[in-house]
């Protein structure tokens, strides 16, 4: 699978949380899965796979969304790496890194001591 499929796949859930709707269902892709298990604890009810499928069951608080956005930092023409020392300096939080040790959060990947290519950071 591509990376374009991934950004798709994360605008849909923006998408499908402002319409305000209950889950969304996604074709597998390994990537894919790794990136939604990572953010499953803060945004995601659950997350099940069925017959080569992702469904995600979206959490709200208070009927709102809890994503608003999400800003793709690394793009398909583009991609962005940092070392460790430099993403230390970096303002977002909410951001996560493509590692040789996995998907990481910044916290994790400092902790880590682990550089790579950052993803995507997400607002709330």
């Amino acid at each position: 699978m591509s990376y374009i499929y991934i950004i798709n796949s994360l605008n849909n859930i923006v998408n499908y949380q402002k319409k305000k709707k209950k889950r969304i269902i996604f074709f597998f892709s390994n990537f894919l899965y790794l990136i939604l298990k990572k953010l499953e604890k803060k945004y995601f009810k659950k997350i099940l796979i069925i017959e080569k499928k992702i469904i995600v069951n979206l959490k709200y608080i208070l009927k709102k969304p809890l994503i608003r956005n999400i800003n793709f930092i690394s793009k398909p023409s583009r991609r962005f790496y940092l070392s460790i020392k430099n993403i230390k300096k970096i303002s977002f939080s909410n951001c996560l890194i493509s590692t040789n040790k996995g998907i990481l959060n910044k916290k994790e990947s400092i902790k880590k001591k682990v550089g790579g290519e950052i993803l995507f950071s997400i607002n709330v």
